[in-house]
């Protein structure tokens, strides 16, 4: 440190770093500063008289020798300060130790950080001390169960302070010269904005704050205006206090947070004595001292910092969810300011709803490109041209589609993950989670995508190629994932694809491998040739082994590109593009089928540091023959690790299945079209299949059959007029199946009008027992009701209907298998009406019926809180009838689940753990707990 400034060699150091962090200039008024307070803990020039930065020489006295004969040291205040924290430091560890003020936002602030060092290194919670100015806060940290003393401040414990000279600092903000200008007792200065952190300059929030009033101090002859100034000195309170008893600590803000780190912590107290400035999230101080300790929370935007610096690649077709990517993007981030966005996007003049979320505060962060979206040409164009003009040198490069949402902290634990990769050159791919939207989401309005309840790792595995795949036009391989039955020790597996959905990696990959402009239109061929081109490069695949974000499948939300890849040229062009990939992974035969082209050179072809054929060999797959093993398949994962291959492609055809019954969840918004012009044979309307036809006939034929029975008897009983609502309904449903909307409302008034009939009816029937009747009742009522579209009201009758069948079970009056056919019902009926109206709340607010439903219904053991076991490799028999209670369990099951509730997946739980002999004889138990399992739920890897 230049000027003669002597401090002790561990203080000099840290001064002079701290200096250098912020470009301060250790010119007079700031040394005359330092020496001051360090002078008042007991060490004058002659004491300190090391030459800075070299080691530490023989000291006369001790600082709390020397603390002791001043007279800050005689303070009452500051002694019993003193001898509470030294009841807390009575195990001989250091002590960390923040403060708080009264007030709703500083406490919070002050259990922000208690919680997390709870969450995060728990261990250091007993080291934790609170100080607390006020005896609410004092109260509300003791309720929470942290360590904290109350320590009053009067005017008389500190004359020096509340005297006439020193009343109070006053600041203000010359928006002129862009200076702040501050008067204290001891001398004047001016420092630029860019010293500032935060709230307080660099020079004090670096050695101390200065005893001020709470409010905020105004000067009506001022020109300038006023900031608010809250902090007192209580860190030096702290500190002085500590050193006068030889505690060793460390002093923290109370607006931080410990963030959580994989390897053991480093040694938080470098600075015993001093004031550790663990809120200061300057770079070198970050490198230097408290990197892997505290992590500010209120990081400033754009900041300048040592932080690896992350290029997020999104490429987005007309998609109004890609607007909600980068702001949860932004939002996640431990830290925001280290995050570059380049975005493509590819819309139309009438896309407004693309752009409708306020991302200003990021827009220094985000490099866009535009292009109309009729010279669209496919995903891998758009990368291609991100890299060409939007990417930096930023350190790492990050692909993510533009439909995302990302889990807290992404950023971090992205670097932790790739950190944990066993290779020099790893490159983390992975399909991730995914999330929902509601059928009538408006862009525009608050997120309520619905993350999945799937934590557990996938692996990449190899699907099929295309020329098997009916309906397509290509014959390249397609990647799919596949959920493991462990975590892998936390340690990245290795994957034998890559897929453009996600990527993170060195900016040197992307470099190396950059985007083939020349592939017009691919979709499916990017992924299988840039996995090769990577491999080849020396790069190395890993499975990320946590959650990173969540991926939104379907296309219902959005047009798709193939809606603009209709003209001649860009068939050609495609046809092209596909002859260029064929070549370059071997693929004679159909790149010969395309047209000659030459197979594409560097940068866009393969590598020189492995062959293809060293690829092939590692990934099971023969691209001349077509030919994949079943390592492949499996990932390079043994089958014993891996969900049941059978629930796997079960799980599949679910979701092809709804690709035909809605094609715009694969075509994409407004394109349909496309679907049926690739399945022609699958899409094409033929008039109602006979077999529905037949059905309604035999629904009318029924009814016919009921009003003559009714019209035989004296007056009609409440059993006849219920069997007649009922028969009256399915006849509705049928009608709705072959799309005779208008008979089937006529059919539904009737049965809503029976049902009337039946309830007055009933209560003059002595024989009738009422509970399971009015069950019954109910359900009938519910079924017309929700045919008609009224559904709250059908909801309402559902679940009346539900209470009186759990009160029948707790009774036990009425035969077993006719309450838990009633409850069959009305469990189906109501998942289906929330469902129809997409109302997961509500059915949520059903898994209080369904649970106290499964707690009433008789089994044969007591319920079990052992694990599930995983289901093998053989499916169970599709020809075995179910009993009763075995599609009641399953209905419930399938209900809860649905929720998507933690009530729901506890009491989903239970079905398999509560109900083991019903699971062991029901085929369709099994099942469903087989597309659970291969959906990652009820794995039960943990302890």
């Amino acid at each position: 440190v230049s000027c003669n400034l002597q401090l002790q060699p561990h203080a000099a150091v840290r001064f002079r770093r701290m200096c250098d962090s912020e470009a301060l200039e250790p010119g007079p008024a700031v040394r005359s500063w330092v020496q001051r307070r360090w002078q008042a803990l007991g060490l004058d020039e002659g004491e300190a008289s090391t030459t800075p930065g070299r080691s530490s020489g023989a000291v006369r006295s001790s600082p709390a020798a020397s603390l002791r004969q001043t007279e800050v040291g005689q303070s009452a205040a500051l002694a019993r300060l003193g001898a509470a924290l030294a009841g807390f430091a009575s195990s001989g560890q250091p002590l960390l130790v923040t403060w708080t003020t009264g007030g709703r936002s500083f406490i919070q602030q002050a259990l922000n950080f208690a919680l997390s060092i709870r969450r995060h290194v728990p261990h250091l919670e007993n080291q934790f001390v609170i100080v607390a100015l006020d005896e609410s806060a004092f109260t509300e940290i003791q309720d929470y169960g942290f360590q904290t003393l109350l320590h009053a401040v009067a005017k008389e414990d500190y004359p020096e302070y509340f005297g006439p000279r020193c009343a109070a600092r006053t600041v203000y903000y010359a928006g002129v010269t862009q200076h702040l200008f501050c008067e204290t007792n001891a001398f004047g200065m001016h420092f630029p904005l860019r010293l500032m952190c935060w709230r307080e300059l660099i020079l004090f929030s670096i050695f101390s704050h200065t005893i001020v009033k709470n409010d905020v101090l105004r000067s009506s002859s001022s020109p300038f205006e006023s900031l608010p100034v809250y902090s007192p000195s209580l860190r030096v309170q702290v500190l002085l206090s500590a050193v006068s008893r030889g505690l060793e600590l460390a002093v923290a803000d109370s607006d931080v947070v410990v963030f959580r780190v994989c390897a053991p912590l480093p040694d938080p107290f470098p600075l015993l004595g001093l004031d550790a400035d663990l809120e200061i999230a300057t770079a070198p101080h970050r490198l230097n001292i408290s990197r892997q300790w505290l992590d500010p929370e209120h990081v400033q935007q754009g900041k300048t910092s040592d932080l690896p610096t992350i290029f997020v690649s999104i490429a987005s077709y007309r998609d109004s969810q890609c607007q909600y990517t980068i702001l949860d993007l932004f939002r996640q981030a431990r830290h925001p300011e280290r995050i570059v966005v380049g975005v493509c996007h590819q819309v139309a003049k009438e896309d407004e709803e693309c752009f409708l979320l306020d991302l200003d505060a990021w827009s220094p962060q985000i490099r866009t490109y535009f292009l109309c979206h009729d010279e669209a040409k496919g995903p891998c164009f758009a990368r291609a041209l991100i890299q060409q003009e939007l990417m930096g040198d930023e350190d790492y490069y990050f692909q993510v589609d533009s439909h995302f949402r990302f889990v807290p902290g992404w950023d971090q634990l992205l670097l932790e993950q790739l950190a944990a990769c066993p290779s020099p050159r790893p490159v983390l791919t992975s399909l991730q989670s995914a999330y929902e939207l509601p059928r009538d989401q408006q862009p525009g309005e608050p997120d309520t995508a619905v993350m999945s309840r799937r934590e557990t790792v996938t692996v990449l595995c190899a699907d099929k190629f295309g020329d098997e795949c009916p309906g397509q036009d290509d014959a390249f391989l397609r990647i799919k994932s596949r959920v493991c039955r462990t975590d892998f020790g936390h340690l990245p597996p290795p994957a034998l694809f890559w897929t453009a959905r996600f990527h993170f990696s060195r900016m040197e990959a992307a470099r190396e491998c950059l985007y083939d402009p020349y592939l017009d239109y691919i979709f499916f061929g990017e992924e299988i040739s840039m996995a090769a081109r990577l491999f080849t490069s020396g790069w190395d695949l890993f499975n990320p082994t946590k959650t990173i974000g969540y991926h939104l499948q379907s296309r219902f939300h959005r047009p798709f590109y193939t809606e603009v890849q209709v003209s001649e040229l860009s068939l050609r062009r495609h046809r092209y593009a596909k002859a260029r990939l064929y070549k370059l992974l071997g693929d004679e035969r159909y790149a010969a089928a395309e047209g000659s082209v030459a197979s594409p050179s560097l940068p866009y072809g393969l590598g020189t540091a492995r062959t293809l054929a060293e690829y092939e060999k590692f990934c099971g797959v023969r691209f001349v023959d077509h030919t994949v093993s079943d390592h492949a398949r499996r990932g390079g994962v043994a089958t014993e690790l891996l969900a049941p291959s059978w629930a796997e492609e079960a799980r599949n055809e679910l979701l092809s299945a709804k690709c035909f019954t809605d094609p715009e969840v694969w075509a994409g918004k407004g394109n349909a079209d496309a679907l049926a012009r690739q399945f022609p044979d699958v899409l094409v309307k033929h008039g109602p299949p006979v077999e529905l036809l037949r059905a309604r006939e035999l629904a009318k034929a029924r009814v016919q059959e009921l009003v003559l029975q009714g019209s035989q008897m004296p007056s009609s009983s409440p059993e006849v007029l219920l069997s007649l609502s009922r028969a009256w309904t399915h006849l509705g449903q049928v009608c709705d199946q072959v799309e005779d909307r208008q008979e089937a409302e006529r059919s539904y008034q009737q049965a809503l009008q029976l049902v009337a009939e039946a309830d007055c009816s009933w209560l003059t029937d002595d024989d009738l027992n009422a509970g399971i009747f009015n069950g019954f009742l109910s359900l009938a009522r519910a079924a017309a009701l929700g045919g008609l579209g009224r559904f709250d009201e059908a909801k309402a009758a559902a679940a009346v209907s539900l209470a009186a069948v759990s009160h029948a079970l707790g009774c036990a009056e009425d035969p077993p298998e006719a309450v838990e056919h009633l409850a069959l019902d009305a469990v189906c009926l109501s998942h289906r009406f929330h469902e129809q109206t997409e109302d997961r709340a509500g059915l949520g607010r059903q898994c209080g019926h369904f649970r106290s439903l499964l707690h009433r219904l008789p089994r044969c053991t007591p319920a079990s809180t052992a694990r599930i076991a995983v289901l093998s490799d053989d499916a169970p028999p599709d020809d075995q009838e179910e009993t009763i209670r075995a599609r009641l369990l399953e209905a419930l099951l399938l209900s809860m689940m649905a929720s998507g509730t933690d009530e729901g997946e506890l009491a989903a739980r239970e079905v398999f753990t509560g109900f083991p002999e019903a699971l062991c004889s029901s085929a369709c138990l099994q099942r469903q707990l087989g597309l659970m399992q291969a959906g990652g739920l009820f794995l039960d890897l943990g302890s």
